[in-house]
């Protein structure tokens, strides 16, 4: 983010951000002063954090879905099928008798 603000000061270029919980964009001009930048650094920061908790999430609940044996989604590999898990509760991957002699010859 300072990168993108030192470039946009050196470019005169206004920087807009649009704000969902508030009724106007954060905007940061080339003049603007510590106290917006230092806002716009933090919104950075907090952004940056949440990025990094939902990977983490993501990252866990994966893992539990491979060790019971389930798909967690995604692109489906050549060779197989997206097939409902035995429990009832969502998918795992089953070879595709369509493409499994293909994916076999090598």
């Amino acid at each position: 983010m300072s990168e993108l603000i030192e470039w946009s000061r050196r470019n005169s270029i206004a920087l807009v951000f649009g704000m969902p919980e508030e009724r106007r964009p954060l905007v940061i001009s080339p003049q603007a002063d510590s106290d917006a930048v230092r806002r716009c650094m933090d919104l950075a920061y907090a952004t940056e954090q949440e990025a990094k908790a939902i990977s983490a999430r993501l990252t866990s609940a994966h893992e539990v879905l491979r060790a019971a044996g389930r798909y967690g989604g995604g692109l489906v590999p050549f060779g197989y099928k997206k097939a409902p898990h035995a429990s009832g509760v969502g998918w795992i991957l089953a070879p595709d008798p369509e493409t499994v002699t293909v994916s076999s010859r090598s």
